[in-house]
């Protein structure tokens, strides 16, 4: 389902685990924006050996006219992370809030 619909291209983070290796890997958006955006989101799609990708996009789908002093604007945080059964997105949820901290006010 995830693969068919866009998540909104703002989300606050996106992670993907695979809980029979015990680890996960995802972001954590501390800021975005483009000054044109047509059908924008972040999509899931197949990667090598059974693997997940996603990708933010700010014009997909429909040509865009850019024009000089158009811009495009993100500050991500890839993770890797350990996860479990008990707590899949124990250690990212902390690690996101640790970075958001540390990063808040930061232009």
């Amino acid at each position: 389902m995830i693969e068919k619909e866009s998540i909104a291209r703002d989300a606050p983070w996106v992670a993907l685990l695979n809980l029979e290796k015990g680890y996960g890997d995802g972001f954590v958006n501390l800021k975005s924006g483009a000054t044109k955006v047509t059908n924008a989101g972040i999509g899931i799609s197949d990667g090598a050996d059974s693997g997940k990708n996603w990708s933010r996009t700010y014009i997909r789908q429909t040509p865009a006219q850019l024009v000089p002093g158009d811009r495009f604007e993100e500050r991500t945080v890839f993770l890797l992370f350990r996860c479990s059964r008990e707590g899949p997105l124990d250690s990212f949820l902390q690690l996101g809030e640790e970075i958001r901290t540390k990063f808040a006010g930061v232009p």
